[in-house]
């Protein structure tokens, strides 16, 4: 897990943008990144340089909705 500022690094993106991208869902809260408290957000590294390599779309997209049909299946 990396800092917002480590995490804008990784995307080459200023914290204004990485903001904008989590609160549009660009960035999945529980695949992307954590949010720990009111203030402490974490970013998985190897999350964030899949999205970086894919521009975030196409098949970047299809691992993220298996990704989220594991977690749901762990969680039953």
């Amino acid at each position: 897990m990396v800092t917002p500022a480590e995490a804008c690094e990784i995307l080459g993106i200023s914290n204004v943008t990485l903001k904008r991208w989590r609160h549009s869902n660009r960035l999945i809260k529980g695949i992307h990144y954590t949010q720990y408290g009111p203030k402490t957000i974490r970013y998985d590294a190897t999350w964030l340089e899949k999205f970086r390599r894919s521009g975030g779309r196409g098949h970047h997209k299809m691992e993220v909705a298996d990704e989220i049909t594991t977690l749901k299946r762990s969680r039953s």
